[in-house]
């Protein structure tokens, strides 16, 4: 062997390990594309917004009216999702209510015999 060689070895015969280095990378740059965007609703927005839902049947009007109404994307997204929850709550109360009907039924049905 010669002596280029033998400047990277150690006595028994393996190369020394060099440190490893990591690769070259970029910093982040993050793009902003104002494009889509859109305001925020603001905190005066959701106060109004929350005062109408505390009014009994003004509140499911207004539901339907942000949900599909021509306001911001945001606030309709929410009341979507509120009126999804509303429907999940009511079919869960009518099987409820059946359930527990059909139960009592059984029950006086069982006594009077």
């Amino acid at each position: 062997m010669d002596n280029n060689n033998m400047s990277n070895q150690d006595p028994q015969g393996f190369q020394a390990q060099q440190p490893y280095q990591q690769p070259y990378q970029q910093p982040y740059q993050q793009v902003y594309q104002n494009d889509n965007l859109e305001e925020p609703v603001s905190f005066g927005e959701w106060m109004v917004a929350l005062l109408l839902m505390m009014i009994p049947c003004v509140n499911i009007i207004m539901m339907f009216v942000f949900a599909f109404g021509g306001g911001k994307k945001s606030k309709s997204n929410f009341f979507k999702a509120y009126l999804v929850w509303m429907l999940i709550g009511i079919i869960l109360s009518v099987i409820i209510c059946v359930a527990f009907g059909a139960s009592m039924a059984a029950i006086i049905n069982s006594v009077n015999y």
